[in-house]
């Protein structure tokens, strides 16, 4: 007598293909799933589903727990980031909660926000004026605009 393992797909072409099993009796198919005198012992098909869910389901938080720890980390290594840069508290807590003020300088802009969708840039001869445009709502249209004048905030326009 010869004991045979086989897999899921094994057992699915098994029970869909074949209407006889000719396995000898108490042949172990993987997954503690027997054949018991030429028929598969349903107790164990069922067990074995409600085992696959279960895994599913483990892996499924698992994910879900993982991106919060991986996103918890990604702040810590920012924050940690942003005191080195700035060594000021309060800047930082801003900068993390992505606020902008005026008087905010361009740099610290781009460590609140990010970078801008689309920048339009005036020279003139005494300042720069800069639009950083932010959340495109459509072709030229945008959620959020930054003025700067020569590197600093001085206003914006949410909508």
């Amino acid at each position: 007598m010869s004991n045979r393992v086989y897999g899921l797909k094994s057992i699915i072409f098994i029970l869909i293909e074949k209407s006889e099993l000719l396995i000898e009796s108490q042949q172990t198919l993987g997954y503690g799933l027997y054949i018991n005198n030429n028929k598969l012992n349903e107790r164990c098909i069922s067990s074995y589903r409600g085992i696959d869910k279960m895994e599913w389901y483990w892996w499924g938080v698992f994910i879900v727990v993982g991106f919060f720890v991986l996103g918890h980390y990604q702040n810590k290594v920012r924050k940690k980031r942003l005191m080195e840069k700035y060594r000021d508290a309060r800047i930082v807590e801003r900068l993390m909660k992505k606020m902008f003020w005026q008087g905010q300088s361009q740099e610290q802009l781009l460590d609140s926000l990010g970078k801008p969708v689309d920048i339009d840039q005036k020279v003139l001869k005494t300042k720069t004026k800069e639009i950083w445009k932010y959340n495109r709502t459509g072709k030229g249209r945008y959620g959020l605009r930054i003025t700067l004048e020569n590197g600093e905030v001085i206003g914006w326009d949410k909508k």
